[in-house]
C-alpha cells in the first residue's frame, strides 16, 4: 500500500506542484481584487501629443510619498504638465479609474490637489 501511494505521488508531483501553485496565486489575487483603493497620491502619465486631455491622462500607481511643494521634478507649486493627482476613494469605490476624466465622473471617486512639472 505504501509503495502504490509514493508511486502516486511520483508520477503525478508536477501536476500537484502546479495545481498547488496556481491556487496560491488565486488566492493571492482574490484578496487584492476584493481590497479598497487607497486614498493618497497617484502618478499620472500623460499623453505626449495632447498632455491637458484628461481622458488620455493614465492613472498609474499609488506614489509612496507625497510629491513636495516645490522642486525641479513632480512639485505641487508647479505649473507645467500634470504628474500626479490625489484621489480620495468613498467605501463603494471598486477599483482605481484608469483616467483622470474617469476619476472626475465617478462619483465615489474625490479628485484633489495635483502635482506638476516646471
Amino acid at each position: 500500500m505504501h509503495s502504490k501511494a509514493a508511486i502516486f505521488i511520483k508520477q503525478y508531483f508536477f501536476a500537484l506542484a502546479l495545481a498547488a501553485t496556481f491556487i496560491g496565486f488565486s488566492a493571492f489575487k482574490y484578496v487584492e481584487s476584493t481590497q479598497q483603493p487607497e486614498d493618497g497620491w497617484y502618478e499620472i502619465t500623460s499623453d505626449a501629443t495632447d498632455p491637458d486631455d484628461e481622458s488620455l491622462q493614465q492613472i498609474g500607481e499609488k506614489l509612496d510619498n507625497d510629491p513636495p511643494a516645490v522642486g525641479s521634478g513632480c512639485a505641487t507649486a508647479n505649473s507645467g504638465d500634470r504628474c500626479a493627482i490625489h484621489l480620495t476613494f468613498d467605501a463603494e469605490a471598486i477599483d482605481v479609474p484608469s483616467t483622470v476624466s474617469e476619476a472626475e465622473a465617478d462619483d465615489d471617486v474625490t479628485v484633489g490637489q495635483d502635482s506638476n512639472y516646471p
